[in-house]
């Protein structure tokens, strides 16, 4: 699916309430290591009416929802 919005953000703060609280950290530890800075792409709302978005960190081609999913700290949403 092409994404409808592309962006490029800063995070001020990691609100996480329905995962580990080793993913939190690993986002955290992520973001850090990129300035909190990451490209954002949203393409659909999901179940609860969330944005879906894939997130990408300046240093590494593989978004950080893969990187999530490698390290055993999230699943894919088809999964669920």
């Amino acid at each position: 699916m092409e994404p409808s919005y592309r962006y490029r953000a800063e995070v001020g703060r990691v609100v996480d309430g329905d995962t580990r609280i080793e993913a939190r950290t690993y986002v955290e530890k992520r973001l850090a290591q990129n300035g909190n800075r990451m490209l954002v792409e949203t393409g659909k709302r999901g179940k609860w009416c969330r944005w879906i978005a894939t997130i990408y960190l300046p240093d590494s081609p593989k978004s950080l929802n893969e990187e999530l999913i490698e390290n055993g700290l999230a699943r894919r949403a088809e999964e669920m």
